[in-house]
C-alpha cells in the first residue's frame, strides 16, 4: 500500500510541475503582438515573402552554370 501511495504522489508531483511550468505562465502573461504598422515590419514581410523564390532561382542559376562548365570540359 505505501508503494502505491508513493507512485500516486509521484504522478501528482509530475503533473503539477508540468502544469505550473508550461500552462500557468501563459495565463499571467499578456499576449505579445507585432507592430504591423512599422516600416521595418512591412519591409521584412515583403522581403520574406519573396525570399523562397529568390533562393530557388539562385540555386537553378548555379546548377545551370555548373552543368555548362562541366560540359565544356
Amino acid at each position: 500500500m505505501p508503494e502505491l501511495m508513493k507512485k500516486s504522489m509521484l504522478k501528482r508531483f509530475i503533473y503539477s510541475t508540468t502544469l505550473s511550468t508550461f500552462c500557468l505562465p501563459s495565463l499571467f502573461c499578456q499576449e505579445a503582438r507585432a507592430d504591423t504598422s512599422a516600416l521595418g515590419y512591412k519591409v521584412g514581410y515583403h522581403l520574406g515573402s519573396w525570399l523562397p523564390f529568390l533562393i530557388i532561382i539562385i540555386l537553378v542559376v548555379l546548377i545551370i552554370r555548373k552543368s555548362g562548365r562541366q560540359s565544356q570540359e
